[in-house]
């Protein structure tokens, strides 16, 4: 219920409105709302009252980055910095901008920067890893995959990437042996079971893609257009692949 919430922070900004939390609050719920413009111009309201802090800067840059305002996204960045150099917020902002703008070895020294005040924070070994895989350093983009699996094995994301970035780097088998472990630690996640179905049907292993895809399907049949994605010329043109594909949505079709 954002719109009374916004209500109720402006009440209390009308009473003080020095009050940090109900400025970041009210900005906050602009933003959840996309509503970038009114959240900025609150958050310049609260400078202009004297609350000039740090997240307040950081704030304005996700606001600025949001409507890809870049130069004024950095610059409210490095404010939040200047600060506050521990602020992970605005490292990993910087972060952000510089991958939009193609720059990828700028993004990964701010991620890095925020991974290093932020060591457990997943978000962060992801952007690194998809950077260092922009620039073709899958070594380096696979190393930081790997200290996610020591952190989290449990996420599912985790076992698609690998398997992902494995295959592409020619490594299927160990691309293979990764999603046969997430299908273990996440309960059978769907993305999983497609991207090994598709694996097994691109090395020739054609009776075990079928298992995995005839699984899949019957779970998760929403995902089969995902399915043909992969590689819509070798599937599509899988005379096996195709039917079973058909009579499991044609199954779903009439239930």
């Amino acid at each position: 219920r954002l719109e009374e919430a916004i209500e109720m922070y402006e009440y209390v900004l009308a009473i003080d409105p020095t009050h940090l939390w109900a400025n970041m609050h009210l900005a906050n719920s602009y933003y959840d709302l996309d509503r970038f413009q009114e959240a900025i111009d609150s958050l310049h309201e609260a400078l202009s009252h004297g609350v000039d802090t740090s997240m307040i800067h950081a704030s304005l840059g996700d606001c600025h980055y949001r409507k890809g305002e870049f130069i004024d996204a950095k610059n409210e960045y490095n404010q939040a910095l200047k600060r506050n150099e521990y602020l992970t917020e605005a490292w990993s902002g910087l972060g952000y901008v510089y991958s939009d703008t193609g720059n990828s070895t700028k993004a990964i020294h701010f991620f890095e920067k925020a991974y290093q005040l932020e060591p457990f924070n997943d978000d962060h070994l992801y952007n690194l890893a998809a950077e260092y895989h922009k620039i073709n350093e899958n070594e380096k983009a696979l190393e930081y995959l790997l200290k996610i699996e020591q952190q989290q094995p449990n996420d599912p994301d985790l076992y698609f990437f690998l398997g992902d970035l494995l295959a592409e780097m020619n490594r299927v088998d160990e691309a293979i042996c990764y999603l046969k472990i997430g299908l273990e630690r996440t309960g059978n996640e769907a993305t999983l079971l497609y991207l090994l179905a598709y694996l097994y049907l691109e090395r020739g292993d054609k009776q075990t893609a079928l298992g995995y895809l005839e699984e899949a399907l019957k779970a998760y049949p929403e995902y089969y257009k995902d399915f043909i994605e992969f590689n819509p010329e070798l599937i599509s043109n899988d005379v096996d692949v195709m039917e079973l594909i058909n009579v499991i949505a044609r199954n779903r079709n009439e239930t």
